[in-house]
């Protein structure tokens, strides 16, 4: 029997029910020296009253302009679910949830993403609803909605794999001390960063144009003022 190879036709698109496609969002912060993750308190049902995250759905068109891309949609509903702007913001992609029955109103595929924000830019985003929890923290992710449980466990299992610079770099006040920075890299990256050892991956930093000074000094109490840095312009947001 010969089987032939083909693409989706247009007979399948018409035929077929159109899924909802959603974006969920890993938003976390440095707090009291922790990697937190927002959540938000739902107000209706399903799953009223539970701990969920930030979410929104992908603008779509069925006739001419097609709609916004996911990355788009990701930056208009981070920016409208936290009053940030997202150009600052570290944001990468954890990939596609669509587990049949994880949303019991109908279909939805879901697509997650991370997102790191500074101190400054998490303590604007308002408390009314929502709380920063640490990521490392178990307990709260077993109340969860939906599959975010499951969302939360994908983007730490990432954050501890993916080059840590980027989204370091988008957790600490603009500027920073290379203690700030190696900080950010040990919540990072889950383990303590020797500060001989970072200092040296800073220089690197440094020689690469990743960082640059900024010609200013912090006083830390009797201690000799401390050099201060800023990312380039183009290394929170790649």
């Amino acid at each position: 029997m010969t089987i032939t190879i083909q693409s989706v036709s247009s007979t399948e698109l018409e035929r077929c029910a159109r899924p909802i496609v959603a974006v969920d969002l890993v938003i976390v912060a440095m707090q009291s020296g922790a990697l937190s993750v927002l959540l938000h308190r739902r107000t209706e049902p399903p799953f009223e009253g539970t701990w969920a995250l930030p979410s929104g759905v992908l603008d779509v068109a069925n006739q001419g302009w097609q709609g916004e891309s996911i990355a788009e949609a990701a930056r208009r509903i981070f920016e409208y679910q936290t009053g940030i702007a997202s150009a600052s913001c570290h944001f990468a992609s954890l990939g596609a949830f669509g587990r049949v029955g994880r949303d019991p109103r109908t279909r939805v595929i879901s697509m997650g993403w991370l997102v790191g924000v500074s101190p400054e830019q998490a303590a604007r985003v308002d408390t009314d609803l929502t709380c920063w929890s640490a990521i490392a923290n178990e307990v709260p992710w077993l109340r969860l909605a939906f599959d975010h449980a499951e969302i939360i466990a994908t983007a730490e299992a990432t954050i501890g794999t993916t080059d840590a610079t980027s989204l370091a770099l988008s957790l600490v006040s603009q500027p920073f001390t290379v203690a700030d920075l190696r900080g950010a890299y040990e919540a990072v990256l889950g383990r303590p960063q020797d500060a001989r050892n970072f200092r040296r991956k800073f220089q690197r930093l440094v020689d690469i144009g990743t960082v640059v000074a900024s010609g200013d000094k912090r006083h830390q109490g009797k201690s000799r003022p401390a050099n201060v840095w800023r990312a380039a312009a183009d290394q929170t947001n790649p």
